[in-house]
């Protein structure tokens, strides 16, 4: 009921929308169950559905968020289902959208060569853009685009420090592997903490847009 509801006031204001449902985005997509028959029937279900009242507003499947490396070879098997004859006979047009993990994350998410002691020690190192690179290009093989979800303005006082770094391995990927990058710039609320003992006030976590 409410993806109905998002669904029909998106469709009121023209805009479009990239549903998901639990079971993909979480089970599915994290390995909490297979992916088998009974999986692929309930993806099809969804989106034969959703098509069927929505079909102007329905631009595409929002697939996953933030997966580690060690989750990409499940993500691309859901990939070639949703590309595959079978979903485009419901949806020709289906567009498909993953976000990816941002380069301020755990080293160990990267790659099978970095553990949870280097992201401690390696910030902005090497061997974490070496991590980073092994991350992306694993990424656009498994959904053949490239779509980062990064909190540029994660600190007060500017864009952080990762963030052009980030952009630039990205489409560095992007171009040798002739994938499309998308820079997803979340936007949040302002979370405001006071000090009790300065009385200074600072912004903390996410600034919106």
């Amino acid at each position: 009921s409410d993806l109905y509801q998002y669904m029909s006031m998106a469709k009121k204001h023209g805009l479009g929308v990239y549903p998901t449902m639990h079971e993909l985005f979480d089970d599915m997509t994290h390995g909490k169950c297979p992916f088998g028959e009974k999986e692929k029937a309930e993806l099809k279900h969804f989106i034969k559905t959703v098509q069927a009242y929505f079909p102007e507003t329905f631009q595409g499947i929002m697939l996953t968020d933030e997966p580690s490396y060690e989750l990409l070879d499940r993500v691309k098997e859901i990939v070639e289902y949703l590309q595959s004859d079978e979903i485009k006979a419901i949806k020709p047009d289906l567009d498909i959208f993953a976000s990816m993990l941002p380069m301020y994350g755990a080293m160990r998410t990267f790659s099978p060569n970095t553990t949870e002691e280097k992201y401690q020690k390696m910030r902005n190192t090497k061997e974490r853009k070496d991590a980073y690179h092994y991350y992306i290009e694993k990424c656009a093989r498994a959904t053949g685009e490239i779509s980062i979800d990064y909190y540029s303005l994660i600190y007060e006082t500017g864009i952080a420090p990762s963030y052009y770094l980030n952009l630039e391995i990205a489409a560095e990927i992007g171009k040798k592997m002739g994938c499309p990058l998308t820079l997803t710039l979340q936007s949040q609320r302002l979370d405001e903490i006071k000090n009790q003992q300065t009385g200074r006030s600072r912004i903390i976590y996410r600034t919106p847009l």
